[in-house]
């Protein structure tokens, strides 16, 4: 090839060279407007860390008004269709975005765990209700709810709360106090004894106590087996007041 037909190659390999290094630097300015390409240069990474919920929940004794926001904060999972069940077995709604508390004692969030009982410092009753036995907080004055009010004393309607007075029976069934039925420790023997023998005689007699049984204040003997198999057996005999066995309530 002569000098002159490779001048002229030379010439065009650096026109090509010079066109494409210039249409680069077009199109990396955002095509000649002076506006550098907002386009993003996109590089392989991890995906983000889903953010961890940080609000609990709180127990409700009633669902969510229609069209309140639960307030639970922005990329935390809300929880849905989440129920308790109170002491009648009646459905709890529970609320989104709530404090269900620690369950610890003095954290101010009365939890599922915890009632007037076990922690009234979070779970504390409300002006004229009373706190009874099982953790229920009911209204004050009301027969059961443990208290002997001034009016069911006087009334003699509670003997439940207000108990009775030496030889007489709490009778439950009525709420009132009876006399206890007039049969002595000897009598109450002869009963036990006659039932011991004509049963085989495995029971001995542990001795008896007033109770009530079908709304009638009765007296309740105590037989134990002599030679439990393997685990401990009783009856109870069930007495009226001519002293005789009206029921026969086998525990084991």
């Amino acid at each position: 090839m002569n000098r002159k037909a490779q001048g002229s190659t030379a010439f065009f390999v650096a026109a090509v060279v010079a066109i494409i290094i210039v249409a680069f630097f077009f199109a990396r300015n955002g095509g000649g407007n002076g506006n550098p390409s907002t386009e993003p240069i996109i590089f392989p990474s991890k995906p983000a860390a889903i953010p961890t919920p940080t609000k609990s929940i709180d127990v409700k004794t009633s669902p969510t008004p229609s069209g309140q926001q639960s307030g639970a904060p922005a990329g935390t999972d809300e929880i849905s269709d989440l129920v308790l069940l109170d002491d009648d077995g009646n459905e709890i709604p529970i609320s989104s975005g709530n404090d269900l508390g620690s369950g610890i004692c003095g954290d101010g969030a009365c939890s599922p765990l915890e009632n007037c009982k076990s922690c009234e410092e979070d779970c504390g009753c409300k002006t004229g209700e009373s706190c009874a036995e099982n953790g229920l907080c009911i209204l004050k004055n009301v027969c059961g709810d443990g208290l002997c009010s001034v009016a069911e004393r006087n009334g003699a309607n509670c003997c439940y709360d207000c108990g009775c007075v030496v030889g007489d029976v709490c009778n439950e069934a009525k709420n009132t106090c009876e006399g206890a039925l007039p049969l002595s420790d000897s009598q109450l023997s002869k009963i036990a004894l006659t039932y011991i023998n004509q049963s085989g005689g495995n029971y001995t007699y542990s001795g008896a106590s007033d109770g009530y049984y079908d709304g009638k204040i009765v007296k309740e003997l105590l037989l134990s087996c002599k030679n439990p198999p393997g685990y401990e057996c009783s009856v109870l005999l069930i007495a009226d007041k001519t002293g005789k066995i009206i029921a026969e309530l086998p525990s084991q």
